[in-house]
């Protein structure tokens, strides 16, 4: 998904150099001693190398405005969204892609909302589904652990953490899962599904109580719950999990079928024959 969306913003930046040209082509951006650089050269070299992305956005972006919407919040969610996906590599994102603002990469995922709403608009999902899908809902609890190869060493670990060592630095010295002992023992949120042994132990932790050593394959793991989702209610998840559940159910096939219909409902004419076959390929056009 990164990569699509990186290449999204690719054509978002570029989108945004483009129509900021003005007539004047000959207009010099840049020089050196070596030449210079005009607005039409740069113009040209977009065109050539990301032309159909930018246009097939663009027109998305016209065509799908006409009968859907998104709101403010809707666009400001998925933004979040975004950030937490891409982490601490956020701001490394926006730099490589050479982007000024937010607001560029807010309007990659205007369309992709747009796409979103056309393709999920006549997907059905019954009022039970959502229902069933919110009672085997599992609140998430954010879990540290430390890993050791043996029983004694665990229980010395425990014995350890009883007499008031930090749980954080008996994870870095002694965890053998070196991902997560550099991070003090923190290994993320995560669902407890009660699948197995270790899980249905865990299940009973309150938060900050470490567990007793826990013997899993030919590991011994100690684990601390730091944090513990609180559970929203129906009403607050309902059109939440419609979404996830409707996304769920929908084929590739359905999603050109529900695209190509908006396109040639739009009496697209195009005037530059370079981009004659911007949809030739539905597929490539779709932002994922």
């Amino acid at each position: 998904m990164r990569k699509l969306l990186i290449l999204s913003f690719i054509s978002v930046l570029l989108l945004s150099a483009c129509t900021n040209t003005n007539s004047d082509d000959s207009e010099v951006i840049a020089e050196t001693k070596f030449g210079i650089v005009t607005k039409e050269e740069m113009y040209n070299i977009m065109k050539e190398h990301y032309g159909e992305k930018i246009l097939s956005d663009v027109l998305y972006g016209k065509i799908l405005s006409q009968d859907y919407s998104v709101t403010e919040q809707e666009l400001q969610k998925a933004f979040d969204d975004l950030k937490v996906q891409l982490g601490l590599s956020y701001q490394l994102v926006l730099k490589q892609m050479g982007l000024q603002n937010d607001e560029q990469i807010k309007e990659m995922l205007r369309i992709q909302l747009l796409q979103q709403k056309a393709i999920l608009e006549n997907i059905e999902v019954q009022e039970e589904e959502i229902r069933a899908y919110y009672d085997n809902l599992v609140p998430e609890v954010k879990l540290s652990q430390i890993v050791v190869k043996d029983e004694e060493t665990a229980k010395d670990m425990k014995q350890k953490l009883g007499e008031g060592a930090h749980f954080e630095q008996l994870a870095k010295e002694y965890s053998t899962d070196s991902e997560s002992a550099s991070e003090g023992g923190n290994i993320g949120w995560h669902a407890l599904e009660l699948g197995t042994e270790l899980e249905k132990k865990l299940s009973s932790l309150d938060i900050e109580e470490v567990s007793s050593p826990i013997k899993e394959g030919n590991e011994h793991f100690i684990i601390k719950i730091t944090d513990r989702q609180a559970m929203k209610s129906f009403e607050e998840m309902r059109d939440e999990i419609e979404e996830e559940l409707k996304l769920s159910k929908v084929k590739s096939e359905d999603i050109v079928a529900v695209l190509q219909e908006k396109i040639d409902n739009a009496d697209i004419k195009i005037k530059d024959n370079d981009y004659k076959d911007v949809f030739s390929d539905l597929d490539d056009t779709i932002i994922k």
